[in-house]
This record gives structure tokens, sequence and C-alpha cells, in this order.
């Protein structure tokens, strides 16, 4: 009997260390790596990884002391509160100086780049361009694409060196040609924006696609955007945009995807996922993104994907409205204004119309005109209507031609009132296209 309890402990014990834990058996520098990838990346054990890295380092692997340096520094790409059980709370600079010098002395080329780094954000050292340029130069010389690129930045910024958009261009080049995705994405930067080049939006476009096929985030961010909002030079196409998008917001889960949220919640072209936009708007608003804040709101106001909540709408545009979102301020105007407390809506509406807002200086000149939480004043609703006009409302432009047809506010003149009803037509309101032919039959203008 007492054999048996002892194989049975001891079964257990077993059972409980391949379920929490991998022992320690690298025999060689490219199982250690392996190992330290895998429990990182899968496994999610930090603790066990660090030992892996730890003994990849001891035994000649640079890049095993990189990684283990980047951890220390709190580099991105890691889960931090995994990192901070596995190495402590707080970055240690100290400990990744250390360990990139070791990498140093075994010819690392990423350690170099590494320790500019530490140099250019003055992270345990004194903040100094010159030096990030210098071990930029040789880990760049050395092959490493991520510091070809760092020196593009310098010279695109003018920091520690002349700004130099054509040198910026020769270093950005040559990291992309290494796959250096930041290197392409940067170089598709200075084609959008022609600087030390001309610009080029197929380049830009060749360059962001460049970048993000080598998996940088911000390359496939900025191709969703430029799919998503279109130009002059690039067909709007929610599609790609979508497929960009949700690349770069898979990837990098610091990147605010107010976009990706808003097909998720109203694309046509796009399968509906509320949680999925509720999740990315909640997450903007409490990063202090107004937008996001407005679409969180915009949601509890028509309960789309959520039970109806006025009163959380009004929460967020309230904190939308006073990160300066003049979007914001207009839809809590309008629920006040819903509320018949036309006080509190005109101060909204002032805010948002001097932020050039068009459906605040709309609601504003309405009030002005219906003397609703404000005295009654044509010539101010005219104003407010000329304005809102000036900022391309078509409601706002067939307003104003009334105004100038009854004479209110203004000495009556029915060929501007013509010229208005024409100008709100051409933008799609059909009462201005209607009240065009009348004046047009009726006075054979």
């Amino acid at each position: 009997m007492r054999f048996f309890v002892l194989c049975l402990f001891v079964l257990m014990f077993q059972a409980c260390v391949s379920q929490n834990s991998i022992p320690i058996s690298c025999e060689n520098q490219e199982r250690c790596k392996a190992g330290a990838l895998q429990l990182l990346f899968f496994k999610q054990d930090y603790i066990q990884a660090v030992e892996y890295l730890n003994k990849g380092c001891d035994m000649g692997d640079g890049s095993a002391c990189v990684m283990l340096g980047n951890m220390y520094a709190r580099v991105p790409g890691y889960k931090q509160d995994k990192l901070n059980k596995a190495l402590g709370n707080e970055p240690n600079y100290p400990k990744a100086k250390e360990l990139y010098e070791k990498a140093m002395k075994l010819n690392e080329a990423s350690s170099y780049y590494a320790f500019a780094r530490l140099y250019y954000y003055g992270k345990g050292v004194k903040q100094d361009f010159n030096k990030a340029k210098e071990y930029n130069l040789k880990s760049c010389n050395m092959g490493f694409g991520g510091a070809c690129n760092d020196l593009g930045v310098l010279y695109s910024k003018g920091e520690g060196v002349r700004q130099d958009f054509a040198k910026a261009y020769l270093f950005f080049n040559k990291g992309c040609e290494m796959e250096s995705g930041r290197g392409c994405f940067n170089l598709g930067i200075l084609y959008a924006h022609g600087k030390g080049v001309k610009q080029d939006v197929s380049k830009t476009l060749q360059f962001y696609k460049k970048s993000c096929d080598l998996n940088e985030s911000l390359g496939c961010y900025e191709l969703g955007i430029l799919y998503y909002y279109g130009n002059e030079k690039v067909k709007q196409d929610e599609l790609q945009a979508y497929e960009f998008l949700n690349k770069a917001c898979q990837m990098d889960q610091r990147l605010v995807c107010n976009e990706l949220g808003i097909m998720y919640a109203w694309s046509d072209f796009v399968k509906h996922d509320y949680a999925r936009a509720k999740h990315i708007f909640s997450k903007a608003c409490a990063l202090g993104h107004s937008v996001g804040c407005v679409n969180l709101g915009v949601l509890y106001q028509n309960g789309i994907g959520v039970v109806r909540d006025i009163s959380k709408a009004s929460k967020l545009f309230t904190k939308a409205c006073a990160l300066n979102n003049s979007v914001a301020c207009y839809n809590l105007g309008a629920i006040y204004s819903e509320k018949d407390d036309f006080v509190r809506a005109k101060e909204l509406y002032i805010k948002a119309c001097n932020m050039n807002n068009a459906p605040s200086c709309f609601a504003l000149a309405t009030l002005y005109y219906d003397g609703k939480g404000v005295r009654q004043d044509y010539m101010k609703t005219k104003e407010l209507y000329a304005k809102a006009c000036d900022l391309d409302s078509e409601s706002a432009c067939n307003n104003l031609g009334l105004l100038y047809l009854n004479g209110l506010g203004v000495r009556q003149d029915t060929l501007k009132a013509k010229e208005l009803f024409g100008k709100s037509c051409d933008m799609g309101e059909q009462k201005a296209c209607d009240n065009y032919k009348v004046l047009k039959k009726e006075l054979g203008l």
C-alpha cells in the first residue's frame, strides 16, 4: 500500500509539471531560442522564457541577449502584465544595457540598434542623438534594417544631424531593401508628402503595401485609411479598407481603430459585428480619443447592438464635447432639444458652430427663427443660416433662400433666393429644387 501511494504521488507531481511548465533542456543556442519563442508567443510562459533566454545568452547567442534586454527595457511587443510577473513591475534599463553590451561583444547587429534606442529615448542613459546615430550606423552597416530606418528618422527630423530628406530617403530605402517594414512605411510617407522625392501616390501605395506584407501595422493601417476615405487618386474601397485595417488592428493593440469600428457597426460591405464595434469604440474613448466616445454614444443613443440608454449616450457626448469634438456637442445639444431644454441646447450649438459644425449652426439658426431658448431674431437666423450654407449645409442654403424670398431679417431679394435654391438643389436638397422650379415658373426668373 505504501508503494502504491508513493507512486501515485510521483505521477501526480509529474502531471503538474507537464501542465504548468516546461523543464529547461536546451542543449544548444538554437533550441534555447526556439523554446523561448514558443514559451513567449504560444504558451505565454514568460518566467520560463526568461530562463531559456538567459541560458541561450550565456551560451553565446547574442540575439537571445538582445531579446532578454528588450524585455527588461519593456520594448513594445510583449504582454506587460506577464513581463511584470517575470521581471518586476518597472523597466530595468541598467540590466538591459548590460545585456546589449554583452551581445555587442558577440557581434550581434541588433544589439547596436537596441543600444541606439536607449540613447534616442534617454532610457537608462542621458539622451544623446549623436550616440544614437553612431550605434545605428554600425548596426545598419552590419545589415540590420531597423537601424537603417532609425537613421532615416534622425535625418527626417533633424535630430543630432542637419535635417536632410534626401539622406532620410537613402536610409529608409536601405532599410526597406533589408525588409524593415518600418523602413518601407517611412519611405511611403516620403512619397505621400513629397519630402526628398517627387510626390507619388502609386509609390506611396507600393511601399505601404510592402510594409504591410512585412507585418508593419502602420503600413496596413495607413493603407486601410487611404481606401476608407479615398481621394482624387485613390478610389474609395471599403472592402480593401476593411482587409488592411482589420490586419493592422489585430497586429497592434495600441492602434485606435475607429474606422474599423464604424465598418462593423454601419458598413453595407462588411458583416455587422456590434460587439466588436463597441469594444473598439470603448477602447478608443478610454484612451481619450473623442471620436471613439462619439461613436460609442451613437450606439447607446440608437440602441445599436446595446440596450438603448440616452443617459450613457449623454455622458459619452459630454466627455467628447469637453475634448472639443463638435459632433459630440451637436449630438448632446440635440438630446437637450428633444427634452425641450433649449437653453442648454443653445450653449452646445454655439460651441459646436464656433468649431464650424454646420448642423449646429443650422440648429442654432432654427432656435432663433422659432424663438426657442432665445429671443426670436431673424437677422441672427440669417447670419447663422449663411454660415451653415457656406459650410455646405444644403438645408441651410434652402432656408436662407426662404428668408430672402420673404424678406425676413434681410431685404427681400427673389434673385438671391433663386440663387440659394439652386445651390441647395445642386447639393441634393429636393425642397430647394421644388422652390427653384416654383420661382422660375411663377416669376419667370
